[in-house]
């Protein structure tokens, strides 16, 4: 008996777990996202930065939104519980009698834990991700965190639980109240409220005030779809991307809710159908599914972003465009120093690093810009290398102030929150464009994070020479394109995705790419038949799924999707060693000083930090060569490059420069903290005073200290 008692307890849980699957899919994602992840801590580290000192709208919306999402999870809960049978009944032996007691076991303690849970999970989420930040904060030393920051967050703490705890009390208190006046009986109301939290299902319309309840809250919904999805992109940025994601999860919660109520209720429904004399009906969440997948085909798949004018179409080869580099310099004898940069992936991360890397030793090399004939860049190392490129093009009014610094606009632009409108969009937009046939423009996350850069780029045009001319908004093809006829010299960039369809390397350039060397390959040059934004050019290397969606290119009936350069490999030196080898003729003589340099992205990991799996290792194994795949591929091309500048040129003149921050310091975010950009650029200046970068420096002219040109001529 005493194992049937077991049993039925076991049972039991399980029987309450069943109905609540999705929804506690939702708690699980919500509980990654605000209080595992780093990216999550470093976008409250933002908020805490911008709420408590400037702006303090985005940290209020976040509150709201918390409770929102912890009233719908519960309450939404409650009612998904009542319309299940939540109660295990076991075939009990003939000679055991059923006892009501036994039966119920455990029932009635572990549905009121569940529901509890599922009213407050959400806010425990917020505060245990929050906490750990306050702490990691405090821990390094970061400026910003003082006792009033650590005041208003408890004070937060205490009067969002307090209001969870009130909301909850008063809705209940209303059904109640409500009840009483419809059957005039104080009694019954009590009655109808047990059963309401009993094992079986209850008829909704014995609850109309809660009926009216969920209709507020799916009302609310409703309007915050509207809202958000017709919002101006640049709009988002003052929401902030948390509350953005966490508004999203909890009107999608009431949207699941509203579905799963329907189907309850509703067993005979217009979806019916007999067949073969045997009659079928077909759930709401089922002709949902069957209407997307439907839309799914005839959707255009967020087509590229394009402009009216002539495509990029590159007729300049890798070896012409180095005579154009050499005749910008005057023969005097000397080795000219000749730079070409690999730059890895990582959404911000790797952008801010390889911008300001750049731009740091632009700042103290002026002349550096003018000595970078290539480029190869993948996903944020695209945007960071392309924003680098866009000001050396453009000029800065002057260098002597701090606020005009390379550095500094390097800084402006990556302070700025690409993550929210991305959030926004997706969870409001993109969604709801899963469910038309039709691409709707407004509704393309792709589009808002480009608009977003071209914002971010707007901030900073009043520090440039050019005033006029929005960067990330003009054409790639005036932006990138080397005239066959045009005497002066324009670095090479190569732009790397990876084709979905076939697997292959996918490279937009502006050069041509011999065959023979950059084999295997997808030129996008070839694909892309008009001419495109500047943005829209640099997102074809950073578009990362579910981040965002990856870009079709459709000719001659043939679709091709392109995704985040870095499902093949991500640093870029693959390319930048094929386009070494293309010109391996042109440099065989003693004109260049070849040097390159590798921005690396990774984080510093101990040697044994991967001890390898130890659980459910044949499955995992499956899931973890996947993913580690590209990292085998990306260690291979760095050190095939590094191997071959070693031998052809000087091992010295690889240049490896690493961000070094492990991922909870510097996340791979489209959205970063005063802190994590302040911690990039304390590395890059001191990457900038160690011995790596001397030969470089020396060879571009700058003056080593005399106790360094000692110790070199000692060497």
């Amino acid at each position: 008996m005493r194992n049937l008692y077991i049993d039925v307890r076991i049972g039991n849980v399980i029987a309450v777990l069943k109905p609540l699957f999705w929804l506690l899919l939702i708690e699980v994602l919500v509980f990654t996202i605000l209080a595992l992840i780093p990216q999550g801590h470093d976008v409250y580290v933002y908020l805490l930065e911008e709420g408590f000192w400037t702006n303090a709208v985005p940290i209020i919306l976040l509150f709201i939104a918390l409770i929102f999402l912890s009233c719908s999870s519960g309450l939404g809960g409650e009612m998904i519980l009542s319309q299940s049978e939540t109660i295990w009944l076991p075939k009990l032996p003939e000679d055991v009698p059923e006892n009501p007691d036994q039966t119920n076991a455990g029932y009635g303690s572990f549905r009121s834990w569940l529901v509890t849970f599922l009213w407050y999970f959400p806010y425990l989420s917020f505060l245990l991700g929050l906490y750990k930040v306050i702490a990691f904060q405090k821990k390094t030393d970061s400026e910003g965190f003082g006792n009033t920051a650590i005041f208003l967050t408890l004070f937060f703490t205490g009067l969002g639980l307090w209001l969870i705890f009130k909301v909850r009390k008063g809705i209940w208190r209303y059904i109640r109240y409500r009840l009483e006046k419809i059957h005039n009986d104080d009694k019954k109301a009590s009655e109808f409220i047990q059963d309401f939290r009993g094992a079986g299902k209850v008829k909704l319309k014995d609850f109309k005030p809660l009926i009216n309840i969920l209709c507020v809250f799916f009302t609310f919904s409703v309007l915050l779809f509207i809202v958000f999805a017709f919002l101006p992109s640049n709009f988002y940025y003052f929401i902030g991307a948390a509350a953005l994601m966490v508004f999203g999860l909890g009107t999608w919660t009431n949207v699941y809710v509203a579905v799963e109520l329907i189907d309850k209720l509703y067993k005979v429904n217009p979806f019916s159908f007999t067949f073969n004399g045997r009659g079928y009906s077909l759930s709401l969440k089922m002709v949902i599914l069957i209407w997307v997948l439907i839309c799914s085909y005839f959707n255009s798949d967020h087509p590229v972003n394009a402009l009216d004018g002539a495509p990029l179409k590159p007729n300049v080869t890798l070896a012409e465009n180095l005579d154009r580099y050499h005749r910008t310099f005057k023969p005097d004898g000397t080795k000219i120093p000749i730079v070409f940069v690999a730059v890895d992936g990582g959404a911000s991360r790797t952008g801010l690093f390889g911008a300001m890397m750049l731009s740091v030793l632009q700042d103290n090399l002026p002349d550096f810009k003018n000595h970078v004939f290539a480029y190869s860049d993948i996903s944020g190392g695209t945007l960071g290398a392309n924003v680098f490129y866009a000001l050396s093009r453009d000029g800065l009014v002057t260098q002597d102030k701090s606020d005009t610094c390379f550095t500094e606009q390097s800084r402006r632009f990556f302070k700025r929150d690409f993550l929210a409108p991305v959030i926004g969009t997706f969870l409001f937009g993109d969604a709801l464009g899963y469910f038309w046939p039709g691409y709707i423009p407004k509704f393309d996350r792709g589009l808002a994070l480009e608009t977003e850069w071209q914002a971010a780029w707007k901030d900073i045009m009043p520090f440039l020479k050019n005033k006029t001319e929005n960067a990330m908004e003009l054409g790639v093809k005036r932006m990138l394109e080397i005239s066959d006829t045009a005497k002066y010299f324009k670095p090479v960039m190569f732009i790397n995705s990876h084709e979905v369809e076939t697997g292959k390397r996918a490279i937009y350039s502006n050069v041509l790419m011999n065959d023979t060397v950059f084999s295997a390959i997808s030129n996008l040059n070839n694909r892309v038949n008009r001419d495109l934004p500047f943005s829209s050019a640099i997102l074809f290397s950073a578009r990362f799924p579910l981040i965002s969606p990856s870009v079709a290119v459709e000719v001659d009936g043939i679709k091709r999707h392109y995704v985040d350069g870095g499902y093949f490999e991500s640093s870029g030196t693959l390319t930048l060693y094929e386009a070494l080898l293309s010109l391996e003729d042109s440099l065989k003589s003693n004109m260049y000083d070849v040097f390159v340099i590798h921005l690396d992205g990774s984080e510093e990991l101990a040697k044994d930090a991967n001890k390898g799996n130890r659980f459910l290792n044949e499955p995992l194994d499956i899931i973890t060569g996947a993913i580690s795949d590209q990292s085998g591929h990306t260690e291979f091309a760095t050190e095939n490059l590094k191997n071959y500048v070693s031998r052809r040129y000087k091992k010295s003149h690889f240049i490896t420069l690493k961000v070094g921050d492990k991922l909870k310091d510097v996340p791979v975010n489209w959205v970063l903290s005063n802190g994590a950009i302040n911690r990039v650029l304390k590395r890059c200046k001191d990457i900038w005073a160690t011995p790596d970068l001397d030969e470089l420096k020396q060879a571009i002219g700058f003056s080593l200290p005399i106790n360094k040109q000692s110790q070199r001529l000692r060497r």
